[in-house]
């Protein structure tokens, strides 16, 4: 018979649990900072009897981390009177480039950072733009430790008084009119914060279109500077002072992104970092994920993981991919296309397998003919990548091999069994998802990563924290080296393990199931 645990109760939002005990004293409801969670003080009397496997269960987690460690002293500690608060551009790991760059620019500045609540990617479900509390991506107490910051919604600073411009609102310095997706995200921006930064005059107006800001730009939204890729600041030059040399209170910092430029460290080095590198190694340290992530991609691995695995991001979705590569393409990004574009699923599938058969994927502990593969992917391939994995999944048994495949399915089902009546699970499902799968691409023995993908980019940066730099490969040197076209290649009647899998699964998906996928067929 089960042992049982006598423990006092707490109740999340949104819980369907329906408790049937009698309570003799009223409720007190205490609702957190960043309203994700409610707790219910419970009386003395009032008690559950819950048994082994309940108390295992996980609970939801604690959000709200921004007044932990307030009083600790900073690394640097920045001028208490002067701010800076960046706007960020694109999606969510654009805005984790932003606010990187946008630490060393505070210091170099010497401003206390304001941080904005961060936005949701164009592809959300609950809509793109939408704020974000900095608590649900960002370890606060961590970052706490390294420079002076603050909240744009403690409202310290209620207008922007001067923009410091790392990309500008137009195409083109001759251009008439912005951008709209960039004043749309600056208006995102202050409906997000409070905190105004356009003027709101007649928009069609030539005074606005030419001074859209209610303060002064540096440089001018006209000025050549901000054309292509905008500013470009290295972490130790004295032309971040010079361009952006102002005393006024309240600045932001408009668009960063691969502006403020300081040394990455992407492989080993037979020298002593550079204090360039160092300086990144700081910034990456503490901007990691929050605890309750780590916490949650813990229990799931313990569940589905417990062994060395290899972790493999596919971020070539199929109708993304395909407007891209339908323009003309240089550098990497064509090569990329063409990779994509002559290798399909079984290219990919051939391409995996092969690279098991001949390198084990460099996995140790684990027994012969053995390997764990973690696959991670947007949600709109996640079944398309999972039949992938399928077909070299059949290729492998049929060399001997033992194959485990998770994916982002199984992560996305077991979030929802386990956290589906927390907060914040409810209110950001996607960036929960993503950001525990990051946590668990991080963990990876190996990693396959998707070249291009700041996703990708951003696990990359925080293994190169451990070391973790001589076990990944991209996904396209992957095709490239071990595909049907690579002279790794050898002919091992494996095709007819594809058709024959092939074959099954057309018969199991029904006819809802096909979609558009030129680029994975």
């Amino acid at each position: 018979m089960a042992r049982r645990r006598t423990v006092r109760r707490t109740v999340q939002k949104k819980s369907t649990v329906k408790l049937t005990l009698a309570l003799s004293l009223s409720l007190t409801l205490l609702q957190s900072v960043s309203g994700l969670a409610v707790e219910r003080k419970i009386d003395e009397s009032d008690y559950l009897l819950l048994s082994d496997e309940d108390f295992s269960t996980p609970s939801c987690p604690s959000i709200n981390q921004r007044n932990s460690d307030a009083d600790v002293e900073p690394l640097y500690k920045l001028n208490p009177k002067l701010f800076i608060t960046p706007i960020y551009i694109w999606g969510p790991s654009s805005q984790l480039q932003g606010l990187r760059e946008s630490i060393g620019v505070a210091i170099r500045l010497n401003r206390t950072l304001l941080l904005p609540p961060f936005l949701t990617h164009n592809s959300d479900p609950i809509g793109g733009d939408k704020a974000v509390p900095v608590d649900v991506r960002l370890d606060i107490p961590e970052l706490r430790k390294l420079i002076s910051i603050g909240f744009t919604d403690d409202l310290t600073c209620r207008q922007s008084d001067v923009v410091f411009s790392a990309r500008g609102i137009y195409q083109k310095p001759a251009d008439s009119f912005p951008m709209q997706e960039r004043v749309k995200r600056i208006s995102a921006f202050e409906k997000a914060t409070q905190m105004e930064v356009l003027r709101k005059d007649d928009s069609e107006s030539t005074e606005i279109l030419e001074n859209p800001f209610l303060s002064n730009s540096m440089p001018s939204q006209k000025s050549p500077k901000l054309s292509g890729a905008g500013m470009q600041f290295s972490y130790r030059s004295d032309s971040l002072q010079s361009e952006y040399n102002s005393t006024e209170t309240c600045a932001t910092w408009l668009f960063p992104f691969n502006n403020y430029k300081y040394p990455v460290v992407w492989s080993a080095k037979d020298t002593p970092l550079t204090s360039g590198e160092q300086f990144f190694y700081q910034i990456v340290q503490h901007t990691r994920k929050p605890e309750y992530i780590r916490e949650m991609a813990s229990k799931f691995l313990s569940e589905k993981l417990d062994s060395p695995y290899m972790a493999l991001h596919y971020r070539y979705d199929a109708i993304e991919w395909s407007n891209v590569c339908a323009r003309p393409q240089k550098g990497r990004k064509g090569e990329v296309c063409d990779v994509l574009e002559k290798t399909g699923s079984k290219g990919l599938a051939l391409s995996l397998s092969r690279f098991i058969l001949q390198t084990g994927a460099f996995m140790s502990n684990l027994p012969a003919r053995s390997s764990v593969i973690y696959v991670s992917s947007p949600p709109s391939e996640a079944r398309n990548i999972r039949e992938v994995m399928s077909l070299a999944e059949k290729i492998l048994e049929g060399e001997g091999w033992n194959i485990q495949i998770v994916s982002t399915l199984d992560t996305t089902k077991y979030l929802e069994e386990n956290y589906g009546d927390c907060g914040v699970l409810g209110d950001f499902k996607s960036e929960v998802i993503s950001l525990v799968e990051q946590e668990i691409a991080y963990r990876g023995d190996y990693l396959l990563f998707s070249e291009l993908s700041g996703w990708s980019s951003n696990v990359r940066k925080d293994r190169i924290l451990d070391d973790k730099y001589f076990n990944e490969m991209s996904v396209i040197k992957l095709v490239e080296d071990f595909g049907p076209a690579s002279p790794n290649y050898s002919q091992a009647a494996l095709y007819s393990k594809v058709e024959e899998e092939k074959k099954r699964l057309a018969v199991e998906r029904t006819p809802a199931d096909f979609g558009i996928r030129q680029l994975n067929s």
